[in-house]
């Protein structure tokens, strides 16, 4: 349970990314009007996947960058770090998109946010995860523009668009209390403790258990045929 469970879900959330952006792409090439939504949509899907994959190979292998015996320190942030960063920059492909899909005053000025955080990776490394309430801004922007487009669809597609809201909330919760972050980041770690010593085992399994169940309802507020 402590290693193969979240292991097996990590890879299970993989495929359903990868899923996510082939489906996407087939629907860029059939559906001309919305193209460049889903083309961004796909981009996202990507960077969550090469980030989901980057985890999974770094729970076994912990590269560092070293040239003879000294360290590398052109980009001098570690392995975690690079998951954080394609997360920031999938999340401001996909910020940019469902603000052109809405068709907002913005035109992709609330990408900044994630843009911004993904820069502020390259020189914060990890610790950038410290800041709780940036990571819960970065959690809400999405969902909150599905959330809005929910309350102005008709009655017909408020179920789908409220299953979408959700699905992306999820998504980002998922991501951004992945189990690094939840045993080291105060208040997260202290609950963390009092969740497995309540359970008797690790919680790892939790943060890709809420992402595949994000995807499964972004999938079918998509209702993507």
């Amino acid at each position: 349970m402590n290693y193969w469970m979240p292991l097996f879900l990590r890879i299970i959330k993989i495929v359903l990314y990868g899923i996510g952006q082939g489906i996407f792409i087939l629907k860029a090439k059939r559906k001309e009007e919305s193209r460049k939504f889903e083309i961004l949509v796909s981009f996202f899907f990507l960077f969550m996947n090469l980030g989901s994959i980057l985890e999974v190979f770094t729970q076994n292998y912990y590269p560092e960058f070293y040239y003879g015996d000294q360290y590398l320190f052109i980009i001098p942030i570690s392995a975690e770090a690079w998951v954080y960063f394609l997360g920031f920059v999938g999340i401001g492909i996909l910020t940019i998109g469902t603000e052109l899909n809405v068709k907002l005053k913005s035109h992709g000025a609330l990408s900044i946010i994630p843009f911004g955080l993904a820069i502020a990776t390259l020189f914060l490394g990890v610790s950038i995860t410290d800041y709780i309430y940036f990571l819960a801004l970065i959690v809400s922007i999405v969902p909150l523009l599905y959330l809005y487009i929910a309350i102005k669809a008709p009655k017909g597609l408020k179920g789908k668009s409220y299953s979408v809201a959700f699905g992306y909330f999820f998504i980002f919760l998922g991501e951004a209390i992945n189990y690094s972050i939840i045993t080291r980041v105060y208040p997260f770690k202290i609950w963390t403790a009092t969740l497995e010593s309540i359970f008797g085992y690790s919680i790892a399994f939790l943060p890709p258990l809420i992402i595949i169940v994000g995807l499964i309802l972004l999938f079918w507020g998509y209702k993507i045929s």
